[in-house]
């Protein structure tokens, strides 16, 4: 996982990878690590000293976060946390400190109902009330927390769709959407899923993609 964790915050990239991205929420979510255990080490990648690797870092925290459930959440909901993103927003670089203040203020948004995430409101509220510029409320951001989770993946011998069996040839490719397994020709569309923080085109199944 720190691998592919490194891989997603190099600082020789110079814009998010969303493949790099979906690798370590597809690693989260098939249990290679622990909910809670992956956000730890997002955040303890935040204090590198590269504002580049910062914030390809506060990306990919934010779609951990939006992706991988209430362990995910309950992690970023901390005091530890908040001081962290705290830290960020008075960061020398613009988009470092921009992004933390997106991200405060979507997640102070999202969990303002949530008694156990109530240090995140405070924290927003707090910032506001001392004139923090915060950017114009996304209200795509909140509603990405209260949409269905992404499905968790299917496997199968066969494809979903076709069902002929997979081989050395013909390879396996999930659908982002439904979860299920296909073959390259059954799943060969492509569509942004922002109700899972995805919002660049991401492979998805010809079902699905006739459906969104």
């Amino acid at each position: 996982f720190k691998e592919q964790l490194d891989a997603a915050t190099s600082e020789n990239l110079l814009e998010m990878s969303l493949s790099e991205n979906l690798r370590v929420i597809d690693m989260i979510k098939a249990n290679a690590v622990a909910e809670q255990d992956a956000v730890k080490l997002i955040r303890k990648r935040l204090q590198h000293a590269n504002p580049n690797v910062q914030l390809r870092t506060l990306e990919l925290l934010e779609m951990v976060v939006k992706n991988c459930g209430a362990g995910a959440q309950g992690e970023v909901a901390t005091e530890a946390c908040m001081k962290e993103m705290q830290q960020l927003i008075k960061a020398d670089n613009t988009e470092v400190r921009l992004k933390a203040l997106e991200m405060i203020q979507i997640w102070a948004e999202a969990f303002k109902r949530e008694p156990a995430y109530r240090c995140v409101v405070e924290v927003y509220n707090n910032l506001k009330a001392q004139g923090w510029p915060f950017p114009e409320l996304d209200p795509l951001g909140e509603a990405m927390f209260v949409a269905e989770r992404p499905p968790e993946w299917k496997d199968d011998t066969k494809c979903f769709g076709c069902r002929r069996p997979f081989t050395t040839l013909l390879r396996k490719h999930h659908c982002r959407n439904c979860g299920q397994i296909f073959c390259h020709k059954c799943s060969s569309k492509e569509a942004t899923l922002p109700a899972f923080g995805i919002e660049k085109k991401v492979r998805v199944c010809d079902i699905c993609f006739d459906n969104i």
